[in-house]
């Protein structure tokens, strides 16, 4: 595989991975809301002294505190999608894809009695 081919796959894995890491921040913020309004009801139907509301409450600020963080990440990421999902961007990959195929059907005309093993040099520059 070509450096170009694979640095366009890994874009395309990006923007699938972005869908990916979505789907388990929504599953995060469902925890998140299940622990408050779980929450909710205990400080609901319990009684407490003023130290004991304390704590709930330092407890509920925590709660509600890790939902923001969830949240403030899923904005960001769809922020994110939505910069990369869109129709210019499809179209940059396909024309890429069509670009790096025809050098790559022009280069091995041409390279085909080469001495240098072509996998070799992309190996290592590839790591």
């Amino acid at each position: 595989m070509c450096i170009a081919t694979k640095r366009l796959n890994e874009f395309k894995q990006l923007v699938e991975d972005l869908s990916i890491d979505l789907k388990v921040l929504y599953g995060k913020l469902s925890e998140c809301d299940r622990k408050i309004n779980d929450h909710y009801h205990k400080v609901e139907t319990a009684k407490f002294n003023a130290c004991e509301g304390f704590y709930l409450t330092q407890h509920l600020q925590k709660l509600l505190q890790a939902r923001r963080i969830v949240k403030d990440e899923i904005h960001k990421l769809k922020c994110l999608r939505r910069e990369l999902d869109n129709e210019v961007v499809v179209e940059t990959i396909v024309r890429s894809e069509r670009i790096i195929s025809k050098a790559k059907n022009r280069s091995a005309k041409w390279q085909q009695n080469f001495v240098v093993d072509k996998k070799e040099l992309e190996l290592e520059t590839l790591h």
